[in-house]
């Protein structure tokens, strides 16, 4: 596989991933997220980061992406809060994976499982 079929796999992998993460915040939340192609950059370079984490890692644990989101965030200078801001910089989830909320948690495993399913059918 050439770097730009490597490179064109992981942008779909992410467009894919995405788009199916938008499905289940609208089913568990009730929340529409924005189409891929209005997502920022900074947004789509942290969803593809996560995507080639569990393209290069087949034994990934989801604790530790979600960690080193917690402690990039942080280092930052975002800090938790009940509610998202991006004015004040605060987010519900910036807390340890295992005080995460299970449909989250949920969220994130399927993120990860279909990464690596695509991954196996290529």
């Amino acid at each position: 596989m050439t770097d730009e079929e490597i490179t064109n796999n992981i942008t779909a992998f992410s467009q894919i991933a995405y788009k199916l993460d938008q499905a289940y915040s609208v089913a568990v939340y009730g929340e529409t997220k924005p189409a891929w192609q209005t997502l920022s950059a900074e947004d789509r370079k942290h969803i593809t980061d996560r995507v080639v984490y569990y393209l290069t890692d087949p034994n990934a644990v989801i604790s530790s992406l979600h960690e080193k989101w917690v402690h990039s965030k942080l280092t930052s200078g975002w800090t938790y809060g009940t509610a998202y801001s991006e004015e004040k910089k605060t987010h519900p989830l910036l807390v340890s994976y295992s005080d995460l909320p299970l449909t989250r948690r949920v969220g994130d495993t399927l993120f990860m499982q279909t990464v690596q399913t695509l991954s196996r059918l290529m």
